[in-house]
């Protein structure tokens, strides 16, 4: 198990136009990320906002994906796409090709590129996503650039039931994609990285969440941080 931690401060593919990502392809070893020199990696770099939404939807474009390379020394995007609440659920066609507008970006910079389904209630959207991740697997997964988050920020639910999920798109996604990174949210807000270790989702190059917000989640909703 390898644990990725984000900070909340946070076409058709044509290869000759792409450049190689800075650790090549990158693996799941132990508790680590290593690269196709089979040294360990650390990935830095931003989260886009919502995508469905204004604020965030203004920088899904090529040009802020080049400056965050270039000006912010960024090695990987995260292009969180919205799903509820006027996302991918009512608008498909339109969020992901944002999304798709990020990954070709990232893909010309050489830089990785976090797919994220950004949805706090995806375990009542399992054929959706199977259907955005299959799209995406078959479309980009013949790239080293690509990492795939199943599940952003899971809810206080029952990990068995977020687990049931991420077993469904990992399957989807391993069909055309058997090498890249997944990426597997935890629930409460992705903090219980824990419980997710104790019972984890069987199959190779996966990684699990950890989002650092821990201050404003015990302050919003009372929940106290655990311990790792």
């Amino acid at each position: 198990m390898s644990l990725l931690t984000f900070s909340i401060a946070f076409i058709l593919f044509k290869e000759i136009n792409s450049a190689s990502p800075p650790f090549g392809q990158l693996s799941v070893k132990d508790t680590k990320v290593y690269g196709s020199n089979n040294q360990p990696v650390v990935l830095a770099g931003m989260s886009l906002f919502w995508s469905q939404w204004s604020e965030g939807s203004v920088f899904y474009t090529a040009n802020t994906v080049q400056s965050l390379k270039c000006n912010w020394n960024s090695n990987v995007v995260r292009a969180a796409m919205g799903v509820e609440n006027g996302g991918y659920l009512s608008n498909p066609g339109a969020e992901q090709a944002k999304v798709e507008t990020v990954i070709k970006a990232a893909i010309d910079q050489g830089i990785y590129v976090i797919v994220d389904w950004h949805d706090h209630n995806a375990q009542n959207h399992v054929d959706q996503a199977i259907n955005f991740f299959t799209y995406i697997a078959q479309t980009y997964g013949n790239n080293p650039n690509i990492i795939y988050e199943t599940f952003n920020e899971p809810l206080q639910i029952d990990w068995n039931i977020v687990k049931s999920y991420h077993e469904k798109v990992v399957a989807a996604i391993r069909k055309y994609d058997k090498n890249n990174l997944i990426v597997l949210g935890t629930t409460t807000w992705s903090q219980d990285v824990d419980i997710a270790a104790a019972n984890p989702v069987s199959g190779s190059n996966i990684c699990y969440t950890l989002i650092s917000m821990l201050p404003l989640i015990n302050r919003i909703y009372g929940i106290r941080p655990r311990q790792h």
